[in-house]
């Protein structure tokens, strides 16, 4: 089983960011690649840490062009444990689960975060039983549990037909990994500038276009989908959420009064 770290990324973007240049996927965040870092997902200056310095989810930048989305996340992994990334986005043109609602057990194994994988109890609860406080689509864990050269990537589904599958491994030197249209890397070597980076194609998200937003949200979980506060926004306080946290539940938000909200929403509109 493989699996579980999140970068949860949750901004509306009223994309006006063209591409200056066609991203090359490999895990290195180009300069010249007309990347964005979508808005309120700098997480730098809070300099989180709920599972070490060594583990870290501090940038989420966008870009698209005619065909494709690109997301990059900034941050690395340990890699001598179980902790991964998760990144989960929601599209404006497409219904999927409302905030508030279970994002797990989306199928049989899938592991802690996707699938129907439960700690034993009692008196442990579900681990599938954590909820975002905004309405999600898609999603993508990356884990490094099966040794510091593996990044297993699991997808979900929230819209139907709702489910989870297993992406593959593109490791975590930067290689490029393709399965049909969608291309990931993983460069876990602590740079300023490396990360994972993601190639999606449009049709994924139903052919998103340029009328619609999407929004999203990235954090480090561990294998057992235990949720630091190492996430970008960086809107989480109080520690990290740990085992089935619920989003819509948490106080000590970076948005004044209002309830918490692990994403911005501010529109970031698609070219």
């Amino acid at each position: 089983m493989r699996r579980t770290a999140a970068l949860v990324f949750c901004a509306s973007i009223s994309v006006a960011t063209a591409c200056a240049g066609t991203p090359v996927i490999d895990g290195v965040l180009d300069s010249g690649a007309g990347y964005a870092l979508m808005p309120d997902c700098d997480a730098t200056p809070s300099a989180r840490t709920g599972f070490g310095l060594n583990n870290d989810c501090s940038q989420i930048w966008f870009t698209n062009d005619a065909t494709h989305l690109y997301f990059f996340v900034r941050g690395r992994l340990q890699g001598d444990n179980n902790n991964g990334l998760l990144l989960m986005v929601n599209a404006s043109n497409i219904s999927g689960r409302p905030a508030g609602n279970a994002c797990g057990g989306l199928g049989p194994g899938g592991g802690y975060v996707f699938g129907n994988t439960t700690l034993p109890g009692p008196p442990w609860s579900p681990t599938t039983d954590w909820r975002m406080d905004f309405e999600v689509d898609r999603g993508w864990s990356g884990n490094t549990g099966a040794g510091p050269t593996v990044f297993d990537i699991d997808r979900g589904r929230y819209y139907a037909p709702i489910g989870w599958s297993y992406f593959g491994n593109p490791g975590t030197a930067g290689s490029p990994l393709t399965v049909g249209d969608e291309t990931h890397a993983f460069l876990n070597d602590g740079g300023t500038s490396s990360g994972w980076e993601l190639k999606i194609p449009r049709s994924m998200l139903n052919n998103i276009t340029g009328a619609d937003t999407i929004q999203a949200f990235a954090v480090v979980v561990s294998g057992s989908a235990f949720f630091s506060d190492d996430s970008a926004p960086a809107n989480i306080t109080g520690g990290n959420p740990g085992h089935w946290p619920n989003f819509t539940l948490i106080s000590g938000n970076q948005h004044g009064g209002n309830v918490f909200a692990p994403v911005s929403v501010s529109a970031f509109r698609l070219d």
